[in-house]
């Protein structure tokens, strides 16, 4: 796997490293700040995160019925969706704007576990992020239930 081979070499890691933890890099380019931060939590995180939901979520009840996934993009339309299926239905909805803490892979992954269904809003913008696919992957690899959504 690509990623095996990437964590090898400790000079590129040692590199990425360095970025996630240079605060300067939010104030100047956010974005790189954010693919830095999830390509960090690809290589070195993921993995030892999955093995703890393992351990700490067997026979847990699932927080949320369903966990919104979306381009930010879509936001308004996202958040109409999020109140009619909280108001008229009283679903237990993830939405990213009322639960998010820490980095956003992190949250994210969270979210997918404590989810019953994944929602997958697809839109141009969801089908080109990099965090839309990753956030689908990795639900898929968790084996969640995934309503694909054509917004």
């Amino acid at each position: 796997e690509a990623s095996e081979i990437i964590k090898k070499r400790e000079d590129f890691m040692s590199e990425i490293r360095k970025f996630a933890n240079d605060n300067n890099l939010i104030k100047t380019n956010g974005r790189l700040k954010k693919v830095i931060d999830g390509l960090l939590w690809k290589l070195e995180n993921e993995d030892k995160f999955k093995k703890q939901q393992k351990t700490t979520a067997i026979k847990k009840d699932n927080e949320f019925d369903l966990m919104i996934s979306y381009s930010w993009h879509d936001k308004s339309l996202i958040h109409d969706i999020y109140k009619y299926l909280t108001q008229q239905f009283n679903y237990r909805v993830w939405l990213d704007e009322n639960q998010m803490t820490g980095s956003l892979c992190q949250a994210m992954a969270k979210a997918v576990e404590k989810s019953k269904i994944i929602l997958m809003c697809m839109s141009e913008t969801y089908k080109t992020s990099g965090h839309c696919r990753n956030e689908a992957e990795y639900a898929r690899d968790r084996k969640k239930i995934i309503i694909p959504l054509i917004v």
